[in-house]
């Protein structure tokens, strides 16, 4: 993205709907991403590729189903 990472996007989404869940996914997981996700109040960090499968698993996580 051009201006933010999708971090810094969720960390903005986040002020805006403290409640939503949120899922972020990237190409590029380590621990350190992991970590600050979870600080930023992520509930799930799919890596990419996934299928539609794990995508629908990481939602449904957030959502608390």
């Amino acid at each position: 993205m051009p201006r933010l990472s999708g971090l810094e996007l969720l960390t903005e989404l986040r002020a805006l709907r403290p409640d939503h869940p949120f899922v972020l996914t990237s190409g590029s997981i380590d621990l350190g991403l992991r970590t600050r996700a979870a600080r930023a109040g992520v509930r799930s960090v799919p890596q990419k590729p996934y299928s539609l499968a794990e995508l629908d698993q990481a939602i449904a996580e957030a959502a608390g189903h």
